[in-house]
């Protein structure tokens, strides 16, 4: 009797069971465009069409797209397909002009997206102290200056090795500033630390982080630069959400992180830096 009353409930249970339906977003994809470009570089931009939610692995490349640049409204020419399957401009952007990127595929129709490049912010009176942290490890200290200018401005910092005149690798440090977004566990920063000027702006600003000597002493120091990266709010915005994006990837219970697009009718980033690149001494 007991096993009969089981059976009923799932029987009723099954009747009740409702399939929802679900629309592939893949019906509606998109046109991506990805570029971030700076002054005395040219342009290069990486185009796909957006992957479905069902399949996010399938991006394509697209090799038949028509890709044109405009400086403050007058055309400066039309971008070529490289080798590799990036659209590139011998062009170096410049300060002071509004950029438009305006894409389009007979598939996935017309987009468009606009940046500037701000003005390029250095760093002085650095300082460098062997010290010991709280856990007993033998660090060196760098404080720095940064001289804000009035309005809003964004900046991404890291600190990066340079090993030729081409190549660079980001350094991990730590660092309490409460203004420093994107960093991990324990206030460390891998990818660099995204921070904007509310907490300062217009003043002059006394930066502090921690480096891991890894027990090589000064030498340690031998060749590594502060990189301050001075960026458009659609450039800071989207590094933020990007590094959200890849902290919370694989993470079932992780809230989803949308990444920041400012290309209208489709997706993707076109965004404008400038860099300023100090010798740490020794």
């Amino acid at each position: 009797m007991k096993n009969i009353f089981y059976i009923l409930i799932l029987i009723i249970v099954g009747s009740c069971t409702k399939q929802i339906p679900f629309d592939d977003p893949g019906t509606a994809q998109k046109l991506v465009m990805n570029a971030l470009i700076e002054p005395n570089d040219s342009i290069a931009v990486a185009v796909s069409r957006s992957a479905s939610i069902l399949n996010p692995s399938d991006v394509e490349v697209l090799d038949n797209a028509e890709l044109s640049l405009f400086e403050d409204g007058q055309l400066v020419g039309d971008l070529e397909l490289d080798e590799f399957g990036i659209y590139r401009m011998d062009f170096a952007p410049e300060e002071g002009y509004v950029y438009e990127l305006v894409g389009n595929h007979a598939d996935l129709g017309m987009v468009s997206s606009e940046t500037t490049i701000p003005s390029a912010i250095g760093v002085s009176n650095i300082t460098v102290e062997e010290t010991i942290n709280f856990n007993d490890e033998q660090i060196f200290r760098v404080e720095f200056d940064l001289d804000d200018p009035s309005g809003d401005n964004f900046y991404v910092l890291r600190i990066v090795e340079n090993q030729d005149d081409v190549n660079q690798w980001n350094r991990a440090f730590i660092s309490t500033e409460p203004f420093f977004l994107g960093g991990a566990q324990d206030n460390y920063f891998v990818d660099g630390a995204a921070f904007r000027d509310d907490a300062f702006d217009g003043q002059n600003q006394r930066i502090r982080i921690d480096l891991d000597n890894h027990g090589l002493g000064s030498d340690f120091l031998d060749n590594l630069h502060i990189l301050l990266i001075s960026a458009t709010e659609e450039h800071f915005l989207y590094h933020v959400s990007y590094k959200a994006h890849v902290d919370t990837d694989g993470d079932p219970f992780a809230q989803p992180v949308q990444i920041y697009s400012n290309v209208d009718n489709g997706l993707g980033i076109f965004a404008g830096h400038n860099k300023s690149l100090t010798e740490i001494p020794n």
